[in-house]
């Protein structure tokens, strides 16, 4: 099957994973708030921050392996040094494990609420690190986005995320415990892993992997620490500082703009390979790395300005007014979106370009910064505090680091690159805020479902529409034209 054929299918499927994902999570959320409550549902956000904390190596692991995979000359080299990987995944879970125990034992001191006893809190955190086990299984998912078809693990993530949701709202309605919703994710991962290896029909075997894989890896850790740090700083900050009540009510706030943010980070995840190819080969890298990221860019801009528009009355329907976010709170995290999305897809191209280090460096720096500036934020602004931080730590300091090595390591002009980074953001700003100032010219408030999506899809589609003729030149749309129709052809 063609590169041509197999990206298209990537990025189809990873669009598809997330609507279904969106539209199954915005359905079950407020029925499992509602029995679970606010306290409950904080701490199982919490928990599962936490657990994300133990679990960095695999996370690196799972890069690791993707990015040593797709660099080889053929499947059957893969295929060979598979058994490798599981070994060096093997070792990676027996580091794990002591520090989940330990994660475990004083979980409820870290957690404690008293509305909370202290064994379903340490319950919960004990099934929630069974997922851990499925460490070395990771690698057969790497194999498979390593051969550039992510359109499997996609499928196949899009049942399970569809079992999870499931089971946790039945889990809730049951049992009434943060237990049930680590069931229902630990249940999820089996299905997962049991769907994907007997897809990829690999065999994996115990295997003597190289001492420099511990060396190699170390890049990774960097950059994936640092990452989730960024992202899970956040829940740990508003935990620690505010309570569970808040944790609940900042993640909703954020519900909608991390899952459009998802929309977007899903093209990086699916061309990167495709990009390594490219790269590795010799191709015209340079050209198709700007055009990817004036798309991405766009796209960013399209869905944090949806946000500042449009997210106070997504809340106020899908929850109640109690729960709906201001425009301070809005504009921020609009920002955040632009930019993690754009860094998120830069990474990816920057890995594919050999470039973990300079990533990594760049990670470790704005996570540092954004923890800092988090914590006083939020002592004194309560819970817009921690976007506060990400947006100084992402925005300001891992934006240009990025870009700088971004630069340096494609060998592009800056006037180029901040051409396709900067433009559509400006132009972003001018147009939502046109939308914002209309809404309130003509008192357009209290939308119902129907007029929300009318709306918003409008105004997007308008947005869109705009940034092909304004943002693209003449060139630019016949290239994109003739490159959408051959690999539509390509596709049939």
């Amino acid at each position: 099957m063609s590169r041509a054929k197999n990206s298209i299918k990537n990025l189809t499927s990873s669009l598809g994973l997330n609507i279904i994902t969106i539209l199954a999570s915005f359905l079950a959320t407020p029925l499992i708030l509602n029995l679970l409550g606010d306290v409950r549902f904080g701490l199982y956000r919490t928990i599962f921050e936490w657990i994300g904390f133990s679990s960095i190596l695999a996370v690196s692991f799972q890069s690791f392996s993707s990015q040593s995979l797709a660099r080889k000359n053929s499947v059957s080299e893969s295929l060979n040094e598979l058994g490798t990987y599981f070994s060096f995944g093997v070792r990676i879970l027996a580091f794990i494990l002591p520090i989940a125990a330990l994660f475990i034992f004083f979980a409820p001191l870290i957690l404690g609420a008293s509305e909370v006893s202290s064994a379903e809190i340490r319950w919960s955190s004990a099934i929630g690190c069974l997922a851990l086990l499925f460490i070395p299984l990771l690698v057969i998912q790497s194999f498979l986005e390593a051969q550039n078809k992510s359109y499997l693990v996609n499928m196949n993530m899009a049942l399970q995320r569809l079992s999870v949701i499931i089971l946790s709202v039945v889990g809730a309605f049951i049992f009434k415990n943060i237990e049930s919703q680590f069931m229902a994710l630990l249940l999820g991962q089996i299905l997962f892993f049991i769907l994907i290896y007997f897809q990829a029909r690999v065999t994996l075997d115990l295997k003597e992997f190289s001492p420099k894989y511990w060396k190699a890896l170390v890049p990774f850790i960097k950059m994936d620490a640092a990452s989730k740090i960024g992202m899970s700083a956040d829940t740990i900050i508003i935990s620690l500082l505010m309570g569970p009540q808040d944790v609940t009510k900042f993640f909703l706030w954020v519900r909608l703009p991390t899952m459009l943010m998802g929309q977007v980070t899903a093209l990086g995840n699916s061309v990167w390979a495709g990009y390594a190819q490219v790269y590795n080969e010799g191709g015209d890298a340079k050209y198709l790395f700007l055009n990817l990221t004036k798309a991405v860019a766009i796209l960013a801009s399209a869905c944090g300005g949806s946000i500042v528009v449009f997210n106070a009355d997504f809340l106020a329907l899908w929850l109640t007014q109690s729960y709906e976010a201001n425009i301070i709170f809005n504009g921020i995290i609009a920002f955040n979106l632009y930019v993690i999305s754009l860094i998120s897809f830069l990474g990816w191209m920057l890995t594919a370009a050999h470039g973990e280090n300079e990533f990594a460096k760049a990670s470790l720096l704005s996570s540092f910064a954004n923890i800092a500036i988090g914590v006083s934020a939020t002592m004194s602004f309560g819970l817009i505090g921690p976007i506060v931080g990400s947006a100084v730590g992402y925005g300001v300091i891992k934006m240009i680091w990025i870009l700088k090595a971004v630069r340096q390591k494609i060998n592009l002009l800056w006037r180029n690159l901040l051409e396709v980074v900067l433009l559509p953001l400006v132009f972003g700003i001018f147009y939502f805020y046109g939308i914002f100032y209309l809404r309130g010219v003509f008192n357009i408030y209290s939308l119902s479902w129907v007029q929300l999506i009318v709306f918003g899809l409008t105004a997007n589609l308008i947005y869109l529409f705009l940034c092909w003729f304004i943002l693209l030149r003449k060139e630019e749309r016949g290239q994109w034209a003739g490159r959408l129709l051959k690999r539509s052809r390509e596709a049939l």
